[in-house]
């Protein structure tokens, strides 16, 4: 048997052993119908073999005379039509072979796509698997993001409703704060007239005191009465010359107040001297003679600090509730007081007849116009507490602080313009301006004081306090009469108050102790302009000069 080629044979072969073993089953079945096909193709080319042997035999025959007639050619006909039908079964056997190929490659390449999207469904069902708790986070988080909104809305709500009852407090402190204000006015006015009628008490009980002095007065001869006016001018002129260093002991002593003073400030005119105490009044003496003159009230705490405007006319009196109550220092009469500090006031100077300035333990720097009723003009935030406040003219103020700093600042805009830090290594207590404006002196809690060129804002010395045991955190020195002369108040071991004065020209040595003043620590000192009188106060109520 002649052996027939199938070219489509060893590819379906070749591609059915390459074929992955996880499908045998159906493979198996497939060469088994590829086989029994492979067979009976086999048989009918065998048989096709036969039928073209048959004719080539019959043509030889014919060919040699051997076999002749019709019958002989209708046999060659009937192999050839044989033969035709067998190779045209052969090529459709061919054709079907060649779809079964292309059918088994069509679902491989299915296979192929499902066993793809197997192992993308494992690895999806794997990220799946391993975004599982993460899905039940973003659930939890997604409650907790929910309730986060409603606290938000809630929050929202609860702001609104806060902000409606500030504005409601806002509106009744408001109120509350014009019902102070008048009722203030009111007891201003009423006091005034208290004061109105204690002095018209006073001049009625003088005149009914003097009326016998007048009558022998006027009986007196008038050379005695030339006499004694003599005397008493040359008395006054005498008073008012300039005075030397004062001497090692107190010449006057006046205990003027039942608590504490805290303050003293001698007028410009250097004809009287205002002093507060924490029994909330200041009075007015005449410096002279220490002598009450006035009494000024309004105050509703302790008054730690006072100020006279460049003219003497309107006097200031800074508390410990944080406002400045301003008197006319003439008639004596309450005008207003200043709110606004929210802790107390530990430094007043005026930097014009109109213009108030204040210091406070809140930090800030207020700047007042008197004209307008005391509005505040200007508030400037410090970075300590201050102090002490002072100014020389020059258009500059300065500060001292609790951290141990001197600032300056710009008189109209209150603005700083320099910083010394660091000035001194505890509380600076005060500092105050020398009188030609070129020098600040400034105390402290460290037991000294120091002398600074404010030129340029450098030191010019130190000089350690002899006899030094404590210094009140509210105390004040002052420069003497044309800046020759340094005041200062200190307290001595055996508890006694002491001032101690000191030359400020060339390095500053002590020239002077004023003993016997005071049974309690100075809280200020204070020097006439003029250079008549040097004055201190103390916290035993008294006043020493």
């Amino acid at each position: 048997m002649t052996e027939v080629a199938c070219p489509w044979l060893p590819p379906l072969v070749e591609q059915v052993k390459h074929r992955n073993m996880r499908m045998t089953f159906p493979y198996e079945v497939l060469l088994r119908d590829i086989a029994e096909a492979q067979q009976a193709v086999a048989a009918k080319t065998e048989e096709l073999d036969d039928l073209r042997q048959q004719k080539n035999e019959l043509q030889r025959q014919v060919r040699s005379g051997v076999v002749a007639g019709p019958g002989s050619q209708k046999i060659i006909t009937s192999l050839e039509d044989k033969i035709k039908d067998l190779e045209a079964q052969q090529r459709r056997w061919v054709d079907d072979a060649r779809v079964i190929i292309d059918s088994q490659k069509e679902k491989r390449d299915l296979q192929d796509t499902v066993s793809v999207l197997q192992t993308d469904n494992a690895s999806l069902r794997a990220e799946a698997e391993r975004l599982l708790p993460f899905e039940k986070e973003h659930s939890v988080m997604t409650d907790e993001a929910k309730l986060l909104r409603d606290e938000h809305t809630q929050l929202v709500s609860d702001h609104e409703k806060l902000l409606r009852e500030k504005k409601q407090f806002s509106d009744e402190n408001l109120r509350l704060a014009d019902s102070a204000m008048e009722t203030k006015l009111l007891l201003a006015d009423k006091m005034n007239e208290v004061l109105e009628l204690e002095k018209k008490v006073k001049e009625l009980s003088e005149q009914m005191k003097t009326g016998s002095h007048q009558n022998q007065l006027e009986q007196t001869p008038d050379c005695s009465r030339t006499a004694m006016m003599s005397m008493s001018g040359e008395q006054d002129q005498q008073r008012r010359q300039a005075a030397p260093v004062p001497s090692q002991i107190a010449r006057k002593k006046q205990n003027c107040h039942q608590h504490d003073v805290n303050a003293v400030e001698v007028s410009p005119q250097s004809t009287s001297f205002a002093t507060g105490s924490s029994d909330k009044v200041v009075k007015i003496w005449d410096l002279n003679t220490f002598e009450e003159k006035a009494q000024l009230r309004g105050a509703v705490s302790a008054v730690l600090r006072l100020g006279y405007n460049t003219t003497g006319d309107i006097l200031v009196g800074g508390t410990s509730d944080g406002s400045a109550v301003v008197w006319n220092a003439s008639s004596s009469r309450h005008m207003f007081s200043l709110c606004g500090h929210t802790q107390k006031i530990t430094g007043i100077c005026f930097a014009d007849d109109k213009t108030l300035l204040t210091c406070s333990g809140d930090r800030t720097i207020r700047k007042w116009d008197i004209q307008r009723s005391g509005a505040c003009t200007k508030t400037t935030m410090c970075w300590s507490n201050c102090t002490d406040l002072t100014t020389g003219g020059g258009g500059v103020i300065a500060s001292s602080h609790y951290d141990g700093g001197i600032r300056f600042w710009d008189t109209r805009t209150v603005n700083n313009i320099e910083e010394l830090k660091g000035a001194h290594t505890q509380a600076v207590t005060s500092v105050c301006f020398s009188q030609c404006g070129n020098k600040i002196l400034s105390t402290s809690r460290e037991g000294a004081f120091k002398l600074w060129d404010i030129r340029n804002y450098s030191e010019m010395c130190k000089v350690p306090i002899s006899d030094y045991s404590s210094m009140l955190l509210t105390h004040k020195a002052c420069f003497g009469q044309d800046d020759q002369l340094i005041a200062v108040g200190v307290l001595t071991d055996s508890t006694r108050g002491v001032v101690q004065i000191y030359n400020s020209v060339g390095k500053p040595r002590i020239r002077s102790t004023l003993g016997d003043g005071h049974d309690n620590q100075i809280s200020q000192v204070s020097w006439a302009p003029d250079g008549s009188m040097l004055l201190s106060a103390g916290l035993d109520g008294a006043i020493a000069g």
